[in-house]
């Protein structure tokens, strides 16, 4: 019989230790990456819309020989203020579960008047308006495919609105076990708190030790230079949050057998 109890004892250890690793897990996503206000800090506190506004231009530096203009026909259409308000708005509205539509009608009008400067002045024989149109299309495009890909946001916001009340539900769930257990265990309590401790921080800095060893964030390149220093960005603090967690884990676990010990 004592050695069921054990077995019971231990089972119910595990059980509860793997839903601390899910409680703490679900925390450090539901304020990094499922936080909208994260994300707009992060990008801010880095040099991320410079680099988008390069990307961007760049872009659409490339299309220029095709139409027959040069890069001039380009200023003013948009500027780095305009694309940290139309990002915030996009992530605003993505992790809102809401549709995004940017209104990107002043970029195609100065675009449109900066294109008929162009020609006045340089005396070219109006062009086809159906080509100066498609054209004017394009560069609309390359902006809003660029400025966070908002078709694959919309895609996605639905599984990331879903995925943000699933992890309040875990949380919720993981306190009132974490409650029964105090008011049910009282007298097994400093194992019941120690054990999911040590059981976390092992987990953590083993992912940690992994993930450093494994992969190269370095030399990773996606897509462009700014979505690469996004990237780059979130993971390094993820990586940062993981050998955090597990220091403070044992240091708690430290602290519990202390004062444990002391009321001995």
């Amino acid at each position: 019989m004592k050695k069921l109890n054990l077995i019971k004892e231990y089972i119910y250890m595990f059980l509860i230790s793997l839903l601390a690793l899910l409680l703490i897990s679900s925390l450090i996503f539901k304020f990094t990456i499922l936080n909208s206000n994260y994300m707009i800090n992060l990008l801010d506190n880095n040099n991320y819309y410079e680099l988008l506004y390069n990307d961007i231009h760049k872009e659409m530096v490339n299309n220029i020989p095709s139409s027959g203009f040069n890069e001039t026909i380009f200023n003013n259409i948009f500027d780095i203020n305009t694309l940290k308000n139309d990002t915030k708005k996009i992530l605003i509205n993505f992790y809102n579960n809401e549709e995004t539509n940017l209104d990107t009608s002043n970029l195609k009008i100065t675009l449109e008047g900066n294109i008929n400067s162009y020609i006045n002045s340089n005396n070219i024989i109006a062009s086809n308006k159906e080509e100066i149109t498609n054209f004017i299309n394009l560069i609309d495009k390359i902006y809003k495919d660029n400025v966070i890909p908002t078709s694959i946001l919309n895609n996605y916001k639905d599984k990331i609105y879903k995925l943000n009340i699933a992890i309040i539900i875990i949380i919720i769930i993981s306190l009132i076990n974490f409650a029964l257990v105090l008011i049910l265990k009282r007298k097994n309590i400093k194992n019941y708190i120690t054990i999911p401790l040590l059981f976390c921080a092992f987990i953590y800095f083993f992912a940690f030790i992994y993930i450093k060893c494994s992969v190269d964030i370095n030399n990773l390149i996606i897509y462009n230079d700014s979505i690469t220093l996004l990237i780059k960005e979130i993971f390094n603090n993820l990586i940062k949050y993981l050998i955090m967690i597990a220091i403070i884990c044992i240091e708690l676990d430290i602290l519990v057998e202390l004062i444990f010990r002391n009321k001995k």
